[in-house]
């Protein structure tokens, strides 16, 4: 008679357990992660991830509406799907991307691209100063947002008594003769960055 009862006691918790497993234990519904994707610049390389969460392997990605911008496409993995390439048109544009998973449960998110025109440093030659001569250049740029652009050297260095402004403007006294290879950056107030390398020459002071 124990035995016999120890027996239905073992059943029934067992059918429990395997009830409360057949509830709880089952892979979370498919989702799309949320997160936020990058600026883009025509003619330089973009790339961005996009994850999916729970559901049942395999999981199959798909744009359900909208578009991607022009020279971006899609590698799908398992569980991660890049957009990568070179776009090639400027704009804003925003598409629904999607997953389904074996069990053909779906979700979807919205994103949004903002591909600027290419930022580029429009200033190829630095001018050559003279030693103890007043010397001022402008440095030019142009693409990206057009707004905000701020200058910065980021190698090599500048004569003695020259400086650059955050508004790109090179400007002073030089000091000493000499050759030197500075690096400057120009970023936009999207972020969007362009670097150039220059010479920059000073002269002796004349006679």
């Amino acid at each position: 008679m124990v035995r016999h009862l120890a027996y239905i006691i073992a059943t029934f918790a067992l059918v429990v357990v395997t009830g409360l497993c057949l509830a709880s234990c089952e892979d979370p519904e498919v989702d799309v992660r949320e997160g936020s994707t990058p600026n883009g610049q025509v003619s330089v390389y973009y790339s961005a991830k996009f994850y999916a969460d729970g559901g049942t392997t395999p999981i199959k990605w798909f744009v359900a509406s909208g578009n991607v911008p022009p020279g971006l496409s899609f590698t799908q993995s398992r569980r991660f799907s890049l957009l990568d390439g070179i776009p090639t048109v400027a704009g804003k544009y925003r598409f629904v991307l999607a997953v389904e998973d074996k069990e053909d449960k779906r979700a979807s998110r919205a994103f949004e691209i903002m591909v600027y025109p290419q930022l580029v440093i429009g200033t190829n030659v630095l001018t050559t100063g003279q030693v103890d001569q007043p010397y001022s250049l402008t440095l030019q740029g142009a693409g990206g947002s057009q707004l905000n652009y701020v200058w910065t050297m980021i190698n090599g260095t500048l004569p003695a008594g020259l400086a650059l402004s955050p508004d790109g403007v090179l400007s002073g006294t030089p000091l000493v003769e000499g050759v030197h290879a500075p690096t400057f950056l120009l970023t936009d107030s999207a972020g969007n960055q362009v670097s150039r390398d220059f010479t920059l020459v000073i002269d002796a002071a004349g006679p």
